[in-house]
């Protein structure tokens, strides 16, 4: 059996400083950043919120606190939550729409995304479920594209596979009404 002699990592190379760990000495090629993002944490906390339901193995306290929501506070959640799948793709939108990573924005406040999204046309928001829903179909693979009109049985066959809480009339109903979809994904955040 031959033994292995382990070899020290010197403590200085040609006068620089190296730690434990460090094999090049130089500039790291990667840099991360961190920061608090006041707007992608309150999409996070809604997603809890509305996972937060008894048998979901989420903590009481989170459970205790979605109960104590106003009634429509619940509805709106489980509304706006409850049609773009499993991995509720349909909130993130206005987030990403605000831009929330840009170094404009690396502060912004919650006040702040409310009056972004309050100047969006209603259209938008509608835009906004079309890519939500885009997303539910590319990952279920169906190839279904979104209606480019407003025939109410394309809008169904193109609303119905993401459907987990909400209701489907209640959906396409927000779906040919902007300005109330736009109203409500607003008064959620």
């Amino acid at each position: 059996m031959s033994r292995v002699t382990p070899h020290r990592i010197p403590t200085a190379v040609q006068g620089v400083n190296t730690s434990m760990g460090e094999l090049i000495v130089g500039r790291p090629a990667l840099l991360v950043k961190a920061g608090v993002n006041l707007p992608l944490d309150l999409v996070s906390v809604m997603s809890l919120l509305y996972r937060a339901v008894p048998g979901s193995g989420l903590d009481a306290w989170l459970i205790a606190t979605r109960r104590a929501l106003p009634g429509q506070r619940q509805h709106d959640l489980d509304l706006l939550h409850g049609f773009s799948g499993r991995l509720l793709y349909y909130m993130e939108e206005p987030i990403m729409r605000f831009d929330p990573l840009s170094d404009e924005r690396a502060g912004a406040t919650v006040d702040e995304l409310v009056a972004f999204l309050e100047g969006l046309p209603p259209d938008t928001f509608r835009e906004m479920v079309v890519h939500a829903l885009g997303r539910v179909h590319r990952d279920l693979g169906t190839g279904l594209a979104a209606p480019q009109g407003d025939v109410e049985l394309e809008w169904r066959r193109f609303i119905e596979p993401g459907i987990t809480t909400a209701s489907g009339e209640e959906v396409l109903e927000l779906v040919f009404d902007n300005p109330q979809l736009k109203a409500r994904t607003i008064r959620l955040i």
